[in-house]
C-alpha cells in the first residue's frame, strides 16, 4: 500500500511518503531524497522496495521552504515530478 503520512518534528510537522510491504512486519528503509525533492522517481524507487519486502519512506526535506516541493529545474528538464501538496 501507498500512501503519504505526516510526522510530527520539533519544529513542525512534514509529510513523507510511504511505501508498504504486502506483509504486517517488516524492516524499514529511510529513502534519502534526490536534489529535486520526493519526484515519481523516489516514489517508484520506493515501490520497489516495497515490493522486496521492505517500508519505505522518503521524507521531504525541504518541508521548511516550501512543502511538497519539486524543483522547478526538474520540470524544465522533463523529469516526472508529480507534486504533492501537504500543507492542509
Amino acid at each position: 500500500m501507498n500512501d503519504h503520512i505526516t510526522i510530527e518534528g520539533h519544529d513542525g510537522a512534514f509529510a513523507a511518503y510511504i511505501a508498504r510491504p504486502k506483509i504486517s512486519s517488516a524492516p524499514a528503509v529511510v529513502v534519502p531524497q534526490e536534489l529535486f525533492g520526493v519526484n515519481a522517481d523516489i516514489r517508484k524507487t520506493c515501490d520497489e522496495l516495497a515490493e522486496q519486502g521492505f517500508l519505505a519512506v522518503p521524507p521531504d526535506l525541504f518541508w521548511r521552504q516550501e512543502p511538497g516541493v519539486v524543483s522547478v529545474r526538474a520540470q524544465l528538464l522533463g523529469l516526472p515530478s508529480t507534486r504533492v501538496d501537504r500543507r492542509s
